[in-house]
């Protein structure tokens, strides 16, 4: 069940800089994705990022910059930025931020303890999409901030972000998680594995998150404050009509990303 679990939601994130899903035809869209992502397997290796971030839950350092999130009738929510081992994705974000790019977008895709998804549909300040940034001190713990992306890991990324609203993390076997993720690359022809230590899984165990996207999508920053509001926006309520890829995922009333602030800590 894991696997399927897995395969499924991997799948839906797949095009989501279009806000699409696959829930409908769900084995024709998952061969699809399965196949874009083997166009990537000469470079798939090189995507691994070196340095490591000792605790994903740790508070800013003073002096480091942040991303205030403004969500109108909602509040406040604040992440930190991973520069060190995401520099891309964090460039982007923060070029995008600082340009306005996010004042007004909308939250147009919430899937309820799973992900909510915000961005529009602006170039990244590289004039293109540009490379995912995988690292295996970085997870999908809940209030992670990552990259969406269509479903090329070297040119998907643009500027639609999501942050992880799960908790099935909790309950997750991240031991046969890691043997899926490792088994799937390796089919690539990629060296790319992924292994949990004891201090990982006591975070999924705490926190909650959803460990099935580990190192296939860019984690580049942590919600630290306002982990509430994330919540109550993962908990909105949903338009009658289903998206036009079957999904209940369409915020109703409008969530609006009021300003993205980057400021120092």
């Amino acid at each position: 069940m894991k696997v399927i679990k897995f395969i499924l939601i991997t799948v839906l994130l797949v095009g989501c800089v279009f806000a699409a899903g696959c829930k409908k035809n769900q084995k024709s869209s998952s061969s699809s994705a399965r196949s874009s992502s083997s166009n990537d397997k000469s470079t798939a290796s090189s995507l691994v990022t070196e340095g490591k971030i000792e605790n994903q839950l740790a508070l800013p350092q003073k002096g480091e910059q942040i991303a205030v999130f403004n969500v109108k009738n909602y509040g406040t929510f604040k992440c930190r930025l991973f520069a060190q081992v995401a520099p891309k994705a964090v460039q982007n974000f923060i070029g995008l931020a600082q340009n306005g790019k996010y004042d007004g977008v909308k939250f147009h895709r919430v899937i309820e303890d799973f992900m909510i998804q915000s961005g529009g549909n602006s170039d990244s300040i590289y004039g293109s999409g540009f490379n995912v940034e995988l690292n295996q001190s970085l997870h999908h713990l809940k209030g992670a901030l990552c990259a969406a992306r269509t479903s090329s890991q070297t040119s998907g990324q643009s500027s639609q972000f999501y942050i992880v609203s799960s908790n099935n993390g909790k309950t997750a076997d991240l031991d046969a998680v890691a043997d899926h993720i490792s088994q799937e690359y390796q089919k690539r022809g990629s060296k790319i594995t992924l292994e949990y230590s004891d201090d990982v899984k006591n975070k999924y165990a705490e926190v909650g998150g959803y460990p099935w996207l580990d190192m296939q999508y860019t984690v580049f920053g942590q919600v630290f404050e306002g982990l509430d509001i994330v919540d109550k926006i993962s908990n909105c309520p949903k338009s009658s009509k289903l998206s036009s890829t079957g999904e209940n995922s369409v915020p109703d009333p409008e969530i609006i990303l009021e300003k993205v602030e980057i400021v120092v800590y």
